[in-house]
């Protein structure tokens, strides 16, 4: 019964986003991301992530970021996080560049060996070059893995992450939820240390002064190592 609420639940989010966008567009995500600790024993961690996005239009090529960070293990295996993310947009058409702090914080969770939830808090303060004003937003991420014994390379794998407008500016939305994004694939683990993530994101983007709703149908890809 639990697992028809869930899957009945996913079903109506997206029902429900794209009843009110206006707007429908098919994107390619692909991306690299590593994070380690610095040595076997020491509490801190890096990342380093980098990802290509492409949109079905005629100047397919939409954003590139790089991203990098700082981490600390703190109680129970949680970690908290500092890092940076420059970001190039439309480098065909209005080039712009976005440069953004975060802070995170990461709680994992692992009820038994078959399941695991992450949840992720991270609180950005974005600066766009070609405005004055600086965006506050904040992100809320669950994420959820399945895990079977006959299955042992390839994983079942969600999430839904929320983006909350923490501020007014001159180019964000005025909605409070400013974006809303569901991930449905899977995990694909190579080895211990490599696993390919693989699927289709649903993205809500709520109107802002530059463009209306939207809702896009993106294909995931993302090497982990």
């Amino acid at each position: 019964m639990m697992k028809f609420n869930y899957i009945f639940g996913l079903f109506l989010l997206l029902f429900t986003t794209t009843c009110f966008a206006l707007e429908q567009n098919e994107k390619l995500w692909l991306g690299i991301n590593t994070q380690k600790s610095f040595s076997e024993e020491s509490p801190w961690l890096y990342l380093i992530s980098s990802e290509l996005r492409f949109i079905h239009k005629n100047y397919p090529w939409q954003t590139a970021y790089l991203e990098g960070g700082l981490g600390r293990k703190i109680l129970f295996n949680t970690r908290i996080w500092f890092g940076y993310r420059w970001s190039g947009h439309k480098p065909y058409h209005q080039f712009y560049q976005e440069n953004r702090l975060f802070q995170q914080f990461i709680w994992p969770i692992h009820p038994n060996e078959s399941v695991s939830f992450v949840s992720r808090s991270r609180l950005e303060e974005i600066m766009r070059a070609n405005q004055s004003q600086i965006a506050l937003q904040l992100r809320e991420r669950i994420s959820f893995e399945m895990k079977y014994r006959f299955v042992r390379r390839i994983n079942p794998y969600f999430y839904d992450e929320l983006f909350f407008r923490l501020n007014r500016t001159n180019y964000t939305s005025n909605s409070l939820l400013r974006e809303n994004r569901l991930f449905l694939g899977i995990n694909f683990h190579l080895s211990t240390t490599q696993f390919l993530e693989i699927g289709y994101i649903n993205q809500y983007q709520s109107q802002t002064p530059l463009k209306q709703n939207q809702i896009n149908h993106i294909l995931s890809f993302i090497y982990n190592f």
